[in-house]
This record gives C-alpha cells, sequence and structure tokens, in this order.
C-alpha cells in the first residue's frame, strides 16, 4: 500500500501554525488603534444610531464617553416597538479596550509557541513491550503519519501499522525517524504498534535495560492535505484555496456522517436481531411453563382419581 525508496522526514512543526498565530496578533495589535463608531453629542442633544436586526441575533456592545464634572449622559437601547431593553441614567467611561483582548491574544500565542516542543503523541516503551496506539477510521481515508524515536546502541524498535483484519500495511524493524503514508481500505480500527527488543547480540541484563521515548504525529483525512503545495502546483488563488478546504472539509463530514449512519444501522439490525431472540426465548420458556403447569395439573388429578377408587 505504500513504500518510499529514499525515505525523509518533512513533518510541519505545530510551531509554525503558532508562530502565524503570534504574528497575526501583533498584527492585530498594531493596527486596532479605533474601536468603534466615534462622534460627539452636545447639552440637551441625542443621538441616535440605528441597525436593523432580525429574530434572536445576538448584540454586544461597548462604549466610551469623555468625563465630565458638570454633565452626565443618558444611553439607552430601545427596539422597534419602542420598549427599553437597557439603559444608564449616567453612562461612565470604563470599558476594555479591544488592545486588551488582543493583548491576551498575544500572550496566549507566546504562550503556546513556548511550551508546544512536542507535535504529536509522545509516550515511553521498554524492552520486550509493545505499545499500540487505535484510530477508527472510515474507508478511503489518507493517513500520513511521522515518528521520530530517541535512538539507542543496545536496543531497536519495530513499528507496525494493522488494519482491522490484521493485516500490515507498513513496517520499520528499527525505526529511529521517518514517515508512512497509506489509505484505508477497509473501515474500522487501524493499530500503530512500537515495540522494543534487544539488538542481537547484546546482553541481557539491568544495565541494557532503557526506556526510549517515541513521538508520533498523525495527520488523517482533511489535515493530511499539503494544501499550499496544491495550490502552487494547480496556481489557484486565495479565493479558489478557501473554497477547496471547504469542499474537502464538507466531503469529509458527510463521509464521517455516512459512517456513522452505517454504524447506527448495524447496531440497530443487532438491536432488532437480540429482540427477536429473546422474544423467542421468552416464548419457549412461557410455552414450557403452561405445559409443565397443565401437565402437573392432570397428573395431580389423575392420581387422586386413582387413590380415590382404591379407596372404595
Amino acid at each position: 500500500l505504500w513504500k518510499d525508496l529514499d525515505a525523509a522526514k518533512y513533518v510541519k512543526h505545530k510551531r509554525t501554525i503558532m508562530f502565524k498565530l503570534l504574528v497575526l496578533a501583533l498584527f492585530c495589535l498594531v493596527i486596532n488603534n479605533a474601536y468603534g463608531i466615534q462622534f460627539d453629542i452636545e447639552n440637551n442633544y441625542e443621538k441616535c444610531i440605528s441597525e436593523d436586526l432580525v429574530y434572536d441575533q445576538l448584540v454586544l456592545g461597548a462604549y466610551s464617553i469623555t468625563p465630565s464634572f458638570n454633565t452626565k449622559v443618558h444611553a439607552r437601547v430601545e427596539n422597534p416597538n419602542g420598549a427599553i431593553l437597557w439603559k444608564d441614567l449616567d453612562a461612565a467611561k470604563y470599558v476594555k479596550h479591544k488592545r486588551t483582548i488582543m493583548f491576551k491574544l498575544l500572550v496566549l500565542a507566546l504562550f503556546c509557541l513556548v511550551i508546544n516542543n512536542a507535535y504529536g503523541i509522545q509516550f515511553d516503551i521498554e524492552n520486550n513491550y509493545e505499545k499500540c496506539i487505535s484510530e477508527d477510521l472510515v474507508y478511503d481515508q489518507l493517513v500520513l503519519g511521522a515518528y521520530s524515536i530517541t535512538p539507542s546502541f543496545n536496543t531497536k524498535v519495530h513499528a507496525r501499522v494493522e488494519n482491522p483484519n490484521g493485516a500490515i500495511l507498513w513496517k520499520d524493524l528499527d525505526a529511529v525517524h521517518g514517515s508512512f503514508a497509506f489509505t484505508s481500505d477497509v473501515m474500522g480500527l487501524y493499530r500503530f504498534c512500537f515495540s522494543q527488543t534487544l539488538k542481537p547480540g547484546t546482553n541481557d541484563n539491568r544495565n541494557n535495560q532503557e526506556i526510549r521515548q517515541v513521538v508520533l504525529d498523525l495527520r488523517i483525512g482533511v489535515d493530511a492535505i499539503d494544501y499550499e503545495e496544491v495550490a502552487a502546483e494547480e496556481h489557484l488563488s486565495p479565493l479558489q484555496l478557501e473554497l477547496l478546504k471547504l469542499e474537502d472539509v464538507i466531503v469529509s463530514v458527510n463521509s464521517r456522517m455516512n459512517y456513522m449512519r452505517s454504524r447506527e444501522a448495524a447496531m440497530r439490525n443487532t438491536n432488532e436481531s437480540t429482540n427477536a431472540r429473546v422474544f423467542w426465548v421468552s416464548f419457549f420458556e412461557l410455552s414450557t411453563l403452561l405445559f409443565l403447569g397443565f401437565w402437573q395439573i392432570f397428573y395431580l388429578k389423575r392420581y387422586f382419581q386413582k387413590r380415590q377408587q382404591q379407596q372404595f
């Protein structure tokens, strides 16, 4: 299902995404100087702003007014029928600026950029021990995987991928780092297994009991597609690329929904079959009990009749 005659490791690190998020937060923090509609009001003057809204639409508003010791500002919100939804008889300035939100986003991006050293599933394996990770896949789903294992002179790690039928789709007898790819041929649980054994000629003693760290990064379905490479090959515009991403996401969701529908149908058939079997078993038990009850009544009746005849 897959082979690579000159395999090399090329996995995009998640820190690249976090770096883009950091750049976006810095950009928004710099350009976000304005924060809404700005206007002036005078004494005994009312200024209203109208907005056409549909039913059941959420509205969030924030206001900021220059302070004054001599005047006060009356603020209110009215619906189309004239009912007052909210009011403030002496509106004061205490509104969190949007730049505060952008600053929090910047701090979050920096935090994620610092702590995001790993980019997949991380676990440890010991000698003569196997660790397997299962993933439920639908039919004809693309899977890209990359692994990185700490090196060792005494042990080797055997890595393999199995489909739900037990067939080995890919394996590496001495895995250190690399990548693999395959397309699911049947739906079900696919296993990604790693086991550690001693190399030939190595003594099995306590000094050779090593614990090696495995980092596994799996990209399934839409996440496995490199859209930058697709856009470069097909000369797509940014709008076309976004439409392609949306199309792939919709196809993936539709495929997943069909898979869940088939699972629901199989579960419904199993429940109906089980209910039918339970019904017939219960019917057989009830029939047996009724037969035994009538037989006991008939037998006891004949028994007492014979005893009565013998007495006379």
